[in-house]
């Protein structure tokens, strides 16, 4: 027998089950939690154990509920905790490879709507600022202040025939300064510049990686002699991750322009609406069976890695395990063999062999939910030996005594008091749910946190009065 003062006595057992039931026997007992099963095949490489391919499976479908519970977080989505039923394996692989497929597309369009609405934005910038530096630039007058150079007056389109050709676009601002020189070195000196910093924050797309960046860009108008310098300097701005934008000569063409990106605009918000929508409607889906897709692949995932431990025997079509399983608990163990077996359809009624070895069993300490906390410290500095005397029994009274010497106090220790024991009175919330860090770290040491409080309380701010009485009146 064993206690909380020292481990229970070990019994090494053999299984010998029907392949039938292997996956029943295993979910059994891995739902009740009574063997630690060895592995038989200790020092065989991953990849030639009998079930590899169906762990890779499952790892694969994991990945796809992975990549499902981000885009979850990323559009702030609750999961339901609750588990359900789920479909087979096979299923539900297809299944989550049909969701995964329709978020790429779905985000994938999205992307590219939100691209298009980015440049119909840039381009609205093109045509507002642009009409102010280019109605600034008069009939007649020189361009930026510079007499003798560049005259417009003959500037009335951005044809072959035009004296003057204009490139208009927006580039980030932080390849401005660079953007400048280059132009100024490459056209000889040849350009006339103009740049106005665009008020709102725009954006740049990667549809291959599926990444978004905040930028913060400018307008540029570059005027400059001839088709040839156009060309130039346009390969140059595209060079430096500036996009080009049409700017009509015509005011009449301008306004058409302007009302169309106007119209685009629109349409543009309301199709993104839609898409949002449409989105959403999927993720909602996916959040209220998450918890039970990933409870089932986890479980399965787990039951697979468990055969990978057992011997087969081709011949006669079973499966061999070894298990320790505590003394006290071995006809138990039959039991739930033989529930496990019989639910599993299978008539031959499985083998439980007790085994003899001097291989030293591991330690199994049966706590309960008031020492878990304490034993988990005493863990954090190590496990004790099978059948050595178990710290962790003493720590439950000596920790809190320690700790009360050290913290006395009537104030801190109410306070840790009430936690500790609102924790304890609300387990029944808490339980089965998934905590943050914080909170579940209180939570597994609520006992822990009382006791502390409790030994915290104003007995100890009195016990150096007490003392120093005592000596006192002894003394004299």
């Amino acid at each position: 027998m064993g206690s909380i003062f020292r481990s229970q006595k070990m019994q090494l057992v053999q299984m010998i089950v029907q392949n039938d039931a292997a996956h029943a026997v295993v979910e059994a007992f891995g739902e009740q939690g009574l063997v630690e099963f060895r592995d038989l095949n200790h020092g065989q490489p991953f990849h030639k154990r009998a079930f590899t391919d169906e762990v890779k499976k499952c790892e694969e479908v994991q990945r796809k509920l992975v990549a499902l519970k981000a885009a979850l977080d990323h559009e702030n989505m609750e999961i339901n905790e609750e588990l359900g039923a789920t479909a087979g394996s096979e299923e539900l692989a297809s299944m989550l490879a049909d969701k995964e497929e329709e978020l790429h597309q779905m985000t994938t369009q999205e992307l590219m709507l939100k691209k298009n609405h980015n440049s119909l934005l840039e381009q609205r910038h093109v045509l507002e600022i642009g009409s102010k530096i280019y109605a600034a630039q008069a009939p007649g007058t020189a361009l930026g202040g510079v007499s003798g150079e560049l005259e417009m007056s003959d500037f009335s389109s951005s044809t072959a025939t035009s004296m003057l050709s204009y490139v208009a676009g927006v580039m980030p601002r932080l390849s401005m300064q660079s953007f400048q020189r280059v132009i100024f070195r490459s056209t000889r000196g040849n350009a006339i510049m103009s740049s106005v910093a665009v008020d709102e924050t725009l954006h740049d797309y990667d549809l291959k990686m599926g990444e978004v960046h905040e930028v913060e860009k400018d307008f540029f108008m570059i005027f400059v002699s001839g088709e040839v310098l156009k060309s130039k300097v346009a390969k140059i701005a595209t060079y430096f991750g500036g996009t080009l934008y049409a700017y009509p000569d015509m005011a009449a063409d301008k306004a058409a322009m302007a009302a169309e990106v106007e119209k685009r605009l629109g349409e543009s918000d309301s199709i993104l609406a839609s898409t949002a929508t449409m989105k959403r409607g999927m993720l909602s889906e996916v959040a209220a069976q998450y918890a039970s897709w990933n409870f089932a692949v986890c479980k399965r995932k787990m039951i697979f890695d468990t055969f990978n431990k057992f011997d087969y025997d081709v011949k006669r079509k079973v499966f061999v395990a070894d298990a320790w399983v505590p003394e006290s608990k071995v006809y138990d163990v039959y039991k739930l063999l033989s529930q496990a077996t019989a639910k599993a359809g299978v008539e031959t009624r499985p083998v439980l062999n007790l085994i003899e070895t001097k291989a030293t069993p591991p330690t199994h300490l049966p706590v309960d939910k008031v020492c878990y906390g304490f034993q988990a410290l005493v863990n954090t500095y190590g496990t004790p030996r099978y059948r050595e005397v178990n710290p962790g029994a003493f720590a439950v009274i000596l920790f809190p005594f320690l700790f009360g010497i050290m913290f006395g106090d009537l104030g801190h220790g109410s306070l840790l008091m009430l936690f500790g024991l609102s924790m304890i009175r609300n387990e029944a919330h808490f339980e089965g749910k998934k905590l943050d860090d914080l909170v579940e770290m209180c939570y597994g040491g609520r006992y822990v946190i009382f006791l502390n409080g409790c030994f915290g309380l104003p007995f100890f701010n009195f016990l150096p009065v007490l003392l120093s009485t005592f000596l006192y009146f002894k003394i004299k």
